[in-house]
């Protein structure tokens, strides 16, 4: 009898161990791989984004990562207490960044524009840079407030 309930003790923790691993630390895993490319893309392009001058393809690129990391985060269960006990942004936060990411992948990036709009659209990019890192904890190449 011993016996039978040990193995079924093992089972269990066997059972809800891969739950635990598959319910929430896939989708935590995954959501910190998109945040770490992200990270990368943006690091890779930041001359361009400081200069406005960035590829149709990257802008592209952001919309996605924009939409992958709000689908992580959708995909973690409880996020806002997961977020608390593994240390992940907040939901507030991660919203905020995809918003500064939005605005960034449909910023008129080229074309004509008089110096000063030029430089005020610059100085808004590199504030939405600092934004994304900031509520991401991720580095973005620009020095944090």
């Amino acid at each position: 009898m011993d016996t039978f309930k040990t193995i079924v003790a093992g089972f269990s923790v066997y059972v809800f161990g891969q739950m635990a691993i598959r319910l929430v630390l896939d989708p935590v895993v995954k959501f910190k791989e998109k945040l770490g490319e992200l990270s990368s893309l943006l690091i890779k392009e930041h001359q361009r984004l400081q200069e406005m001058n960035v590829e149709p393809e990257t802008q592209y690129d952001l919309v996605v990562f924009c939409s992958e990391i709000l689908a992580c985060k959708r995909s973690v269960p409880c996020y806002s207490f997961v977020a608390r006990v593994l240390r992940l942004p907040q939901e507030r936060s991660v919203i905020e960044a995809c918003e500064a990411l939005h605005w960034i992948a449909k910023a008129r990036m080229t074309g004509p524009r008089l110096d000063d709009q030029r430089s005020m659209a610059q100085i808004e990019m590199i504030e939405k840079l600092r934004l994304i890192g900031d509520s991401l904890g991720i580095y973005t190449g620009v020095a944090k407030s």
